[in-house]
């Protein structure tokens, strides 16, 4: 009580001066005049005042908004004694947004409770129905939260709007669209009311000053929450931004079903959707979507520092409804219920409603504490025309007045305000899918894990669009094509196999897009330097010569055999073996090739055992080497056999079965199954089996994920602008970073491949196990 009290105390000392010249002539003066006659709704010590707005139901937010704000304001002067010795009495009935209702209770209002007049009525279908009670009553109806024009045109002496029109709002809108953004297909969401007709019209409107019209539009009845058949005409016309006339239910479920989809075009809404719910219900979903409002938002920090209205709005809101949060519309109710007071202040102790009504019509350049004056005359009954543009960020409503940041923000492909686009073109089906599902499976892992757990990155969730290009050059450049031109993905990520992103070079190179983490280690992607593709395995070149490396020093083995897939992969793997060779004066003694997509391996395999090799280094895919492996064995041919990492370790050895025991293969990736040891390997087991538990770690998957772990590191480092260039220079500065599996990684500007280290590990009983050492395999 002390403290209400004192608080009391210091807006009395705020508003003690106003209050002595308003009210104190007045006093003096009561007792010579004359008694007031019969006003309805005025008695000698109080005015009743009317209304009927939604406090329940799909609206309720905004009439309990509204109201609790009208009486901040209301309590505070009743507590200070009134207007001129009379207090205000407000009477509200719920009309649930309801028309019938709505009217119901206008005409108790006025035959039953005779009201002096009506205020803060909530809605355009509720408040256009009551226009011809009002105007038959000659009843003032003063602090609308709706901006249909037609409470405005024409003219209606009886009606005093305090905000600015939905067609002023969607005009603003459209011209920042169009001019600032360059915006030319726009759309419209619609309530199927007088609330969205008004709302598509002004839109219409202000499209055709520019020579446009709406792409599509799209509509929902009042109540419900039917917004497919709208949502997806629109998504059908490929809007760049779609203007939204409705309420926050079936806005908020509009844009996330937007979003779930893939359609990311720039959401705007009007004032009276309830900002403040509709980004509540929206979550992190809602950063980025734009609402026009007619009043600054009160819990900015900077509205209340600079504008006093506001933050006298926040102390008389703590003090008569502790409970509630700052909301825009409660704002605006606040200041409506400013404007009735001061008509009412002006009128003087001889009320009646035309006098009220020539009240109002005086007040001109009045300040409201809001930078924003109010002004009326006999002939213009809206207060109000400022629009203000608020964005969501993180759940808060900031205002907008950088448009070129959003401009270049729109600039950079597959970035919204709440999405990055990553594109994919890997095997998913054939002799190389195995690969590219266990690859494309890992990361996944990983981004669902910081879409859902964390929001995403910087508030953007990450979206991978993966074609299947079957392992086939010309289908992945096809893909690529799509990906960077069609889709207008921000990044390339997680390409399988050299044949097929050898091809895309000149495609990156051309479109300066980034290509991060392949499943491959071809040096033609690593030499020369190529500022937009990052590399994260080791190379071929560096596998092979840590297996002749063994093969040579270890093992005393010098007649070694190459047998390779006859293209881009193999030739790679080929001339790295031979490089490697060089350094101890040998060759290969016998080379043999297949072409990809057969099992045609029996000459290649003839030529290495005629040969007679010790070793045979093999660079192909799981089921030709497979073939080999077992047909050599058949024949009596036991080398030692060694694959590179791009084998598919895992098919391999299932397809082997018991043949396999002894074969070698060089992994870029440490085991996966070393969840003790490696922190990442435990999180690919763990959040694998939460996203795609009909699957098992592999040497595949686990390459993958840790390609996906770099991918959201970058992307961090940039921070919330993001541009490609910039996405390159924040991997550059990981120079010392720990994914979890020990080894670090680490690029530069000059250094595109972040893992160096080769792992070795052999096949024994059906299952990939990791050694070090050789002595096993001494002859």
């Amino acid at each position: 009580m002390k403290t209400r009290e004192k608080r009391m105390r210091h807006w009395i000392r705020i508003f003690g001066v106003v209050f002595f010249l308003v009210f104190l002539p007045c006093s003096c003066d009561r007792a010579t005049q004359p008694v007031v006659g019969p006003v309805s709704g005025v008695t000698d010590t109080e005015i009743l005042i009317g209304s009927s707005l939604a406090l329940e139901g799909h609206a309720g937010y905004l009439g309990t908004q509204t109201l609790r704000g009208a009486l901040s304001y209301l309590n505070f002067i009743n507590e200070q004694g009134g207007v001129h010795g009379r207090k205000i009495r407000v009477i509200a009935y719920d009309d649930g947004y309801d028309p019938p209702r709505c009217v119901f209770n206008t005409q108790k209002l006025i035959n039953e409770d005779k009201v002096f007049a009506l205020f803060n009525y909530v809605g355009t279908p509720t408040s256009v129905k009551i226009i011809p009670i009002v105007e038959e009553a000659k009843i003032p109806l003063l602090g609308l939260f709706t901006g249909a024009n037609i409470l405005r045109e024409p003219f209606k002496r009886y009606i005093i709007n305090v905000r600015a029109s939905y067609y002023q709002e969607t005009g603003a809108m459209v011209k920042h669209f169009v001019e600032d953004l360059g915006i030319t297909k726009i759309a419209v969401f619609y309530q199927y009311d007088d609330y969205g007709f008004d709302g598509l019209t002004g839109t219409g409107i202000a499209l055709q000053k520019y020579g446009l019209n709406p792409v599509a539009t799209g509509s929902y009845i009042r109540g419900t929450l039917d917004v497919e058949d709208g949502l997806d005409k629109i998504i059908a016309s490929e809007a760049q931004a779609v203007i939204m006339i409705g309420t926050y239910d079936p806005c908020a479920k509009f844009i996330r079903l937007a979003k779930s989809k893939g359609f990311n075009p720039i959401f705007h809404n009007v004032s009276f959707v309830g900002s403040d719910e509709l980004a509540r219900r929206l979550g992190r979903e809602g950063d980025g979507v734009i609402v026009t409002q007619v009043v600054p938002p009160p819990e900015a920090p900077e509205v209340r520092t600079l504008l006093w209205g506001a933050d006298e709005y926040n102390n008389l809101l703590k003090i008569y409804y502790p409970e509630e949060n700052l909301s825009i519309v409660g704002l605006e109710g606040y200041i409506n219920a400013r404007v009735l007071v001061a008509g009412l202040i002006r009128v003087g102790r001889d009320l009646n409603r035309e006098k009220f009504i020539d009240a109002i019509n005086s007040i001109e350049e009045y300040s409201l504490g809001i930078a924003n004056t109010l002004t009326f005359s006999p002939d213009d009954h809206q207060g109000l025309e400022r629009v203000y543009f608020t964005q969501i960020k993180d759940g808060k409503f900031v205002l907008l007045v950088d448009w070129e940041k959003i401009k270049r923000a729109r600039a950079v492909p597959g970035v919204t305000d709440n999405e990055i686009l990553i594109g994919s073109s890997l095997a998913l089906e054939g002799h190389a899918g195995h690969l590219g599902t266990q690859t494309l499976h890992g990361a996944l892992s990983y981004i669902n894990f910081i879409n859902e757990e964390q929001g995403g990155v910087h508030g953007r969730k990450i979206r991978v669009i993966a074609y299947d290009d079957g392992y086939d050059p010309p289908r992945c450049v096809f893909n690529t094509q799509k990906l960077i031109n069609e889709d207008k993905v921000f990044a390339l990520f997680n390409y399988v196999g050299t044949p097929t992103s050898v091809k895309i070079i000149p495609i990156v190179e051309e479109a300066k897009i980034p290509l991060l983490g392949l499943f491959t280690g071809a040096n033609a992607l690593r030499e020369p330097f190529k500022r937009y593709i990052i590399n994260v395995r080791a190379s071929y070149y560096q596998e092979t010569g840590a297996m002749v490396k063994h093969f040579v020093e270890d093992l005393g083995i010098a007649k070694i055999a190459v047998f390779f897939q006859d293209d881009d992969y193999g030739f790679d793997g080929l001339a790295g073996t031979e490089i490697a060779l060089q350094k101890y004066g040998l060759a290969p003694v016998a080379t043999g090739s297949y072409v990809r997509g057969t099992l045609d391996v029996e000459d290649g395999l003839d030529k290495i055992i005629a040969s007679q090799a010790q070793a045979v280094i093999m660079i192909g895919t799981y089921d030709s080497c497979a073939k080999f492996i077992r047909l050599a064995k058949s024949k009596g041919f036991n080398p030692i056999f060694h694959n590179v990492s791009f084998v598919g370790s895992e098919e391999l050895a299932r397809r082997l079965g018991k043949e396999g025991d002894g074969v070698i293969i060089t992994q870029v990736v440490p085991p996966p199954q070393e969840r003790i040891l490696l922190p990442a390997a435990e999180d690919y087991a763990r959040l694998l089996d939460k996203y795609f538990p009909q699957y098992t770690p592999t040497f595949a998957g686990f390459e993958g994920f840790l390609n996906a772990k770099i991918l959201i590191e970058g992307l961090r480092r940039v921070g919330k602008e993001l541009a490609r260039e910039d996405f390159i220079s924040a991997i550059e500065t990981l120079d010392i970073y720990f994914v979890g599996i020990g080894a670090k990684v680490s690029f530069g500007p000059n250094d595109r491949q972040g893992l160096d280290q080769v792992y070795f590990s052999r096949i024994e009983d059906g299952k990939v196990t990791m050694f070090t050492d050789w002595t096993h395999f001494k002859r």
